[in-house]
């Protein structure tokens, strides 16, 4: 029977609202304890490795399958070798959903690792820190939220980088969109190579 959701974890998820973030490690931390209970498996590896697996899975299927496919966005430049569809204008860098896998890995720990009074981490953390609850949810929130932002800068600073320094070289020879040019070869801030 799965574990009862405790005030700290909906706290958090509730802080991190956005469902590109939260489903996945809330599906990490559910799949994490069927593992878990089936094979054995120490918490904290089997968190970590879950939300691994399953933010890498989440951001292959709904932004490299359905989000390209759909023409809801699309990626006009990638590094050679390092995607799917490459050319194309329904390319999709495979290093975007290791970044998701990575930050959801963390998420999923966040929400999944819990003390023997149900709290998670950031939530006994909180309550440790004010006298109230109402201040240990107001902490736990905005905790998660600049965890979130920072964690989510932290695996992306990467796909900047790359842009930056002149590897992201790969696109489509024709517009991505009809009368738009595509973004050039080399540009933005420093100007590539």
């Amino acid at each position: 029977m799965p574990e009862p959701c405790s005030f700290s974890q909906v706290a958090v998820a509730l802080a991190t609202s956005s469902s590109i973030v939260v489903s996945p490690a809330l599906i990490g931390v559910a799949l994490e304890r069927r593992l878990r209970a089936r094979f054995g498996w120490r918490r904290p590896i089997g968190l970590l490795t879950v939300g691994l697996a399953v933010g890498y899975v989440w951001a292959l299927l709904f932004n490299g399958v359905f989000g390209v496919r759909a023409g809801v966005f699309y990626y006009g430049r990638v590094i050679p070798g390092l995607a799917m569809s490459e050319g194309t204008k329904h390319q999709y860098p495979l290093y975007d959903a290791l970044a998701m896998g990575v930050q959801m890995m963390v998420f999923t720990y966040l929400l999944g690792r819990t003390d023997a009074e149900g709290r998670t981490v950031i939530g006994a953390w909180a309550e440790r820190r004010t006298k109230s609850g109402a201040g240990a949810a107001a902490l736990s929130v905005v905790s998660v939220v600049l965890l979130g932002n920072l964690l989510y800068g932290a695996v992306f600073t990467p796909h900047l980088v790359t842009k930056l320094n002149g590897d992201v070289t790969e696109g489509p020879a024709t517009e991505l969109f009809p009368g738009v040019p595509n973004q050039p070869l080399h540009g933005g801030a420093g100007g590539g190579r």
